[in-house]
């Protein structure tokens, strides 16, 4: 059970009691910006199998926590060498944390693909007008594919650069790094993962797949969700089970 849950509803011991009590023996620590999670869990208190980049914190960048990093360019795909070392540290620390923990994976948002706000939205209200399937969404689809492709190389290298660095990290600290798969306006697209799979052995970096996270660019004629499944499930190494409704995902499975 993800930490994720816990936002707004539990004090941190109360979560993984909750979680204990309806059926879970393992968790992910998720979505948590507050250094009280270390005083009030310690390691070795329950069975954390996996940590989402960044660690918990309340101070620094790691506070903004993940959506608040990728909205100040603090990403490992940043064009800014700067920020991409500051999401770097905060990476490293992230691995220190989960080793810690106990923790066998340490889950990735990679970063910014370049498409402009205007054209996720252009492409999402076609969308919902019922349109995805007509001339005007294969131009929004041709214009994401135009946009993304402007800083590919680019963002790739600085990708590059970045995982060159923290896989030494995660190697020395036995932790495993998983990357995400992202909406539309992220990095990486199915053919990115492939690029970066292929480039890194799977002792140091597998796929970690989102339920969620796959049914939109599905939903909008990009990457059916099952193509994703197909090609990586042998760098599989975590799976986000959530639920969507249209494009809105992070539901409870089943809703």
């Amino acid at each position: 059970l993800s930490a994720y849950w816990a936002r707004g509803r539990f004090r941190y011991r109360e979560f993984f009691e909750t979680g204990i009590a309806l059926g879970f023996d393992c968790f992910e620590i998720s979505g948590i910006s507050d250094d009280a999670f270390y005083d009030e869990i310690h390691p070795g208190d329950f069975e954390i199998v996996s940590l989402h980049d960044p660690a918990p914190s309340s101070h620094g960048p790691s506070a903004q926590g993940s959506t608040g990093l990728r909205r100040a360019g603090i990403t490992l795909t940043s064009l800014d060498e700067e920020r991409r070392n500051q999401a770097v540290c905060l990476t490293a620390r992230s691995i220190g944390i989960a080793a810690a923990y106990g923790a066998r994976a340490l889950v990735l948002h990679l970063g910014l693909a370049g498409i402009r706000s205007e054209t996720a939205h252009w492409i999402e209200n076609l969308y919902a007008t019922g349109e995805i399937a007509g001339a005007e969404a294969d131009r929004a689809r041709a214009c994401i594919a135009a946009e993304r492709a402007r800083q590919h190389a680019e963002r790739m290298r600085a990708l590059e650069r970045s995982l060159d660095t923290l896989i030494p990290v995660a190697l020395k600290r036995g932790v495993r790094l998983g990357l995400e798969n992202r909406p539309i306006h992220e990095m990486p697209n199915w053919k990115e993962m492939q690029g970066i799979l292929s480039r890194y052995p799977v002792e140091t970096i597998g796929y970690w797949h989102d339920t969620g996270h796959a049914e939109t660019p599905a939903l909008l004629g990009l990457t059916p969700q099952v193509d994703w499944l197909t090609a990586f499930r042998s760098r599989l190494i975590g799976l986000h089970l959530n639920d969507a409704i249209g494009l809105e995902s992070h539901y409870a499975p089943g809703a």
